[in-house]
């Protein structure tokens, strides 16, 4: 009993903390401390926190309070993005499009902003449609397969 009573207080105070942290992380980046928003993200995002995983690639992407680092930015974005976060999924197709960090490759471009899109993204659609028109043929026909082969995660 008393074990399940100190498990019970440890997910409380880390509960507690992460919605601190969090809260403290989005004070400090709207006042323009970038390095304590970074620092309050960066505890957040390696311990799983898919929001903070995309706020921290988006200072490493934009060089705020860290020298900019794409590829860095890439490896956040694409942790919150498995885990479904449409925000990281459209900055990590828009990472794809451009290739920076990453190879450029609009299929895989294609891949996030069409599951971002499912997710209700608005500006997954927008991206959806122009990366569509930089596409080859071949490369539409490849993104379409590989939307086929992996089953939709829109309910």
């Amino acid at each position: 009993m008393l074990k399940r009573a100190v498990v019970v207080a440890l997910i409380t105070l880390s509960t507690t903390g992460h919605a601190t942290d969090s809260a403290d992380a989005i004070a400090a980046f709207e006042a323009g401390d970038f390095p304590r928003a970074a620092t309050l993200w960066q505890r957040l995002a390696e311990i799983g926190d898919p929001t903070a995983q995309n706020n921290l690639g988006f200072l490493y992407e934009k060089g705020l309070g860290m020298r900019a680092n794409p590829f860095v930015a890439a490896e956040w974005y694409r942790a919150a993005a498995e885990q479904d976060d449409a925000d990281a999924q459209v900055n990590l197709g828009v990472l794809y499009v451009t290739g920076l960090g990453v190879p450029r490759d609009l299929v895989i471009a294609h891949k996030w902003f069409d599951q971002a899109a499912q997710a209700g993204s608005a500006k997954a659609r927008q991206d959806l449609m122009k990366v569509v028109r930089l596409m080859t043929p071949d490369e539409f026909a490849r993104a379409r397969a590989l939307q086929r082969a992996s089953p939709s995660k829109a309910t």
